[in-house]
């Protein structure tokens, strides 16, 4: 018996009982349709994205987002300008000398810095960039893969010269301020006490991504992708990492790795995953590269799994807690 509670008619009951039911019913179609004659989910060949290309035509973003460094330079200038008119003018009319060498000062250091640092900033966040189609976490995820073979003699060597530049360019601002009274080059060498660093810093990423890059459009001639769910994965051997698909994440992982699989095919799932939390429903990708197409060797496995650990890669079944 059914007990109606009030404020409800039977009729919405009824109706909502149908709905579910049909719900129910959709949903088991949906699960059978996934999985094939012999019980084993379906896997659904998908396209490998082609890479973005150096100097590609992207889309419009205005003048603004595409060339932000020439409006940080033109502040700059403006800020420079504006404090040498006032100089001008503040000795002019006679103004105590201290106040007029503490605003040009001002205007000159934060000036010289717009022009020479924000040019830096805008080249650096585009270039720490592996893939620009994805986010930060992703990226993030893509340089500790090409950075966990790099040699630390390499770094060491590279920590060793930026401190030497600075030190440097420290010396040259010190005689230029107190024995060639060369206030402008003191501060714009000041400057460079930064930025030097930064730019070595980064030339160093971009020349071992391009070292690590040695297989180029390794993705689009090896790899096949395909599409499916949890199920069909977690249990057999796997790593995962949280990210979409994209072109550059593949030709990435293609690189990384390609010293450790048995063929020059690589075959990697694409799986859309749920997660519950409290009081909030998590949706993302996982990319899943299975184990069984390594090269049976114990050493190279070893190896394989230490640089997992150090990128971060653990299997899909851990990622949901059954492990």
């Amino acid at each position: 018996m059914v007990h109606i509670a009030k404020g409800y008619r039977r009729s919405d009951v009824q109706q909502e009982h149908d709905e579910a039911v049909e719900d129910q019913l959709h949903s088991k179609e949906q699960a059978k349709a996934k999985v094939g004659a012999n019980g084993k989910p379906i896997l659904m060949p998908l396209d490998v994205p082609e890479p973005p290309r150096k100097g590609s035509i992207q889309e419009d973003k205005g003048f603004a987002r595409s060339h932000p460094y020439l409006i940080i330079c033109a502040i700059g200038i403006a800020l420079i300008v504006i404090g040498l008119g006032v100089s001008i003018v503040l000795n002019a009319v006679g103004t105590n000398a201290a106040g007029t060498s503490i605003v040009l000062s001002i205007c000159m250091i934060v000036g010289a810095m717009a022009v020479i640092l924000g040019p830096l900033c805008v080249w650096m966040s585009r270039t720490n960039k592996i893939s620009p189609n994805l986010d930060s976490s992703s990226n993030n995820t893509l340089r500790r893969i090409v950075e966990c073979r790099r040699h630390p003699g390499a770094r060491f060597g590279i920590i060793i010269a930026e401190i030497a530049i600075m030190v440097v360019f420290a010396v040259l601002s010190y005689f230029c301020m107190h024995t060639w009274h060369q206030t402008v080059l003191a501060i714009v060498f000041l400057i460079f006490v930064v930025a030097a660093p930064l730019v070595i810093s980064n030339l160093y990423q971009e020349s071992c991504l391009n070292h690590f890059m040695k297989l180029k459009d390794g993705s689009l001639k090896h790899i096949k992708l395909f599409g499916t769910n949890a199920s069909a994965v977690k249990g057999e051997p796997n790593v995962c990492l949280t990210m979409p698909v994209d072109g550059m994440a593949f030709e990435v992982l293609y690189n990384w790795v390609s010293p450790y699989l048995d063929s020059k095919r690589m075959t990697i799932y694409t799986v859309p995953l749920k997660i519950s939390v409290p009081g909030d429903t998590m949706r993302f990708d996982v990319l899943v590269i299975p184990l069984t197409q390594l090269k049976d060797d114990a050493v190279l496995r070893k190896q394989f799994k230490r640089e997992c650990k150090i990128v971060g890669a653990g299997s899909i079944g851990k990622l949901l807690g059954d492990e």
